[in-house]
Formats: C-alpha cells, structure tokens, sequence
C-alpha cells in the first residue's frame, strides 16, 4: 500500500493533465505485464525489433517497471507529444543517472525491485547519457507513429471528457472526493492518500499530485524517488460503448438493467449515498433513488444506514451478474 500524506498547499496544487507519453507508456507496461503473465504479446516485440528500436526492445524484459524519464509528469495541463519529447530529449545527465541507478537498485523493502539493465541498453548508455536521451526520444516518437498517432483525436476527446466529468465533482466535494473515487484501489482520509500498490512506503509530506487518465493503462502511481517532481496518479478511464450496443447501453449487462441502472452498479464497488452517485453521474438525485429502490428489490444492492446517511453497495449476487457478463465488478471489489 502506497500512503501519500497531502498538505494543504500540495492539495491545493494537485490537479489534471493530459499526456501522450503517459498513453504510450500505458501501451508498453500493459504489453510488460502480459509477458510476465505469460500471455501472447502480439506486434508489439516484433514492431520494436523490425523499427529498430533497440533502446525501448532493451528495457522490455516482462518486467512492470519502466523508467520514470520515458513519461516525466507534464508541466502543465496538455503538452504536445513534441513538448514532452523535448523533455525527454534534454533530460540532465545526472537526473539520468540517477533515475537509471534507482531503476536498477529499487528500494529494499518497498516493493520496488531493482532491475538489471540489458546489453542493449548498456550499449547505448556507453555512447553518453546525452545520446542516451535523444535516442530514446527518437524511438518513443516512432513508437507513438506505429500505435497511437492515427487515434490520438479520439483518445483525447476520451481524457478531456473524463476530466470534465470529475471536474463537476471536484466543485461541490472538494479534490478529496476526485482522489477517492478515481478507482477502486484509491482512498482519501483524513488528509491521505492511499493507493493499493506493489509499492510499500508511506511519503509523510508527499508533494502535489497529478491526476493524468488514461485509455491505455491502469492504475500507476509515479512517484519521484529524488522528490523533484510532483507525483504522477494515472487513472484508467472507463470503456465508452461502441457499435451498436451503444444505443443499448455498451455492455450486455446494461441489456438486463438498463444502461443506468448498469453505470450505477458498476460505482457500487464502494458505499456511496443517493447524493454522491447523482454529482457522480450528473443525474438528479430523485432519479438514482428510484433506481436504487429497483436495484435493491432485487437483490443487487445492500443498504446501510450511517446516522442520517444511507449507504448502498453491491452484493455478491451483483458481483456474478457483473462477472458473467464481463464488467469485470468481480474483480474491482477484490481490489477493495
């Protein structure tokens, strides 16, 4: 568990952003943990060995880890994919090698192994760490070319959209609220912020915290060891429907229950009110009870009473109907 202690001027700072590289790294460490699951990996090996790409075929080992200069944390709110090159471009070479050295020793008992760097990356490293740099800016540019350039428009209408959404919540329940319900294994409490992690440490005066979604990856804290940089969470944006089973809701279980009946159940992974899932789903607070009662009756919620507030939460038998019709609710409240 990853504890991040948050002061009023590093909450006040904490805020959204929306990166290329933080796509792009979602690609990679989602192909990384495939390998060390040992599932098929499809192109992407074969794109970094056929484009050349020796830098980035080097640091892909199975391995979830990555260094944190491949996606630095933006500087403001949508950089360009060109801005962040630049970044990665003219990194300094001692913050280089001290992002390799922490890459390669980790941290003893935080659940943060170091990792042997391959002979392909040793090699580069050889020729300097200013070559070093620019080569990987030069192999990231053509990796966003193969993968992501022709859906970039798309994906970023997505983020956008997801930003706009938790903003709405951001203004009537302060940024806690967003922190907290940004996934399953994120919490906030009493001026904490925990994130279910491999890592285990506790940051007592943690800095701002940059909240970046994501289509292409999961939950990834991206916290900096030398503490320069405020701390990068990227969150997993829900799937959008697509084809016709957008008009029907996006996902067969939505056929059951309707599509928001569906969009409900699937934020009932955690006690939340009436007036919590109504800001959360822009929807009046009348028409989430009417809801709520329905799914209830039938068995798919429990519900409790906490002094004047009554909290509601899916049931086992929710979590099978979510499970057999792939929501993947099962999953998300094991996490929990």
């Amino acid at each position: 568990m990853l504890r991040l202690s948050l002061g009023p001027a590093e909450l006040a700072r904490t805020r959204f952003a929306i990166s290329p590289m933080v796509e792009l790294f979602g690609v990679l460490s989602t192909a990384m943990r495939s390998s060390r699951r040992g599932e098929r990996l499809g192109a992407l090996p074969r794109l970094l060995h056929d484009r050349q790409m020796p830098l980035l075929a080097g640091f892909f080992q199975g391995e979830v880890w990555l260094p944190d200069f491949i996606s630095p944390a933006p500087a403001r709110f949508a950089p360009s994919l060109d801005d962040e090159l630049h970044r990665i471009a003219t990194l300094a070479p001692t913050r280089l090698v001290q992002e390799i050295t922490v890459f390669t020793t980790g941290f003893a008992g935080q659940g943060f192994p170091g990792t042997e760097l391959s002979a392909p990356v040793l090699s580069q490293l050889d020729r300097g760490e200013t070559a070093f740099v620019q080569k990987a800016a030069q192999e990231l540019h053509a990796l966003w070319n193969h993968t992501l350039a022709a859906r970039w428009p798309v994906i970023r209408g997505r983020l956008e959209a997801d930003i706009n959404a938790r903003s709405q919540l951001m203004a009537r329940q302060g940024t806690g609220a967003v922190l907290d319900s940004l996934h399953p294994d994120t919490g906030w409490h009493d001026g904490t912020l925990t994130i279910r992690s491999p890592f285990r440490t506790t940051v007592p005066h943690a800095p701002a915290v940059v909240m970046i979604p994501t289509v292409t990856g999961d939950l990834t804290p991206g916290l900096d060891p030398m503490f320069q940089h405020d701390t990068m969470l990227c969150y997993p944006v829900p799937r959008a429907p697509s084809g016709r089973r957008a008009a029907q809701g996006g996902h067969p279980a939505a056929d059951v229950l309707g599509a928001t009946r569906h969009s409900l159940l699937l934020s009932l992974g955690r006690p939340l009110t009436t007036t919590e899932l109504a800001e959360l789903h822009h929807l009046d607070p009348s028409t989430v009870s009417y809801h709520l009662t329905r799914l209830h009756r039938a068995g798919l919620l429990t519900r409790t009473r906490h002094g004047h507030r009554v909290y509601y939460r899916r049931t086992p038998q929710a979590e099978q109907l979510l499970s057999a019709t792939g929501s993947g609710g099962s999953s998300a409240a094991r996490r929990r």
